[in-house]
């Protein structure tokens, strides 16, 4: 399996259409999909793992949920320490 780091999504971007489209619960909390987009892998509000075969050609929903992602807040930016300058 490899992942993609566009394919991880947070909670705040995890919108209820996106599982819909995904056929995933309404619990899910936090969502991992493998770069081939055949599997999703996410972390429910109970904190449990599971695993979800994703079904017909869900690339252009996922495109779409990249596209539309909350960009993070300046506070949550990591932080970057530049020696020297």
């Amino acid at each position: 399996m490899s992942l993609n780091a566009d394919f991880i999504f947070e909670t705040r971007d995890i919108t209820t259409s996106l599982k819909r489209d995904l056929g995933l619960p309404q619990d899910v909390w936090y969502l991992v999909l493998d770069a081939n987009l055949d599997h999703a892998y996410f972390m429910n509000t109970q904190f449990e793992l599971h695993e979800h075969t994703l079904a017909g050609d869900v690339r252009p929903v996922v495109e779409a949920a990249v596209r539309n992602r909350i960009a993070p807040a300046r506070s949550e930016l990591p932080y970057r320490h530049y020696e020297g300058a």
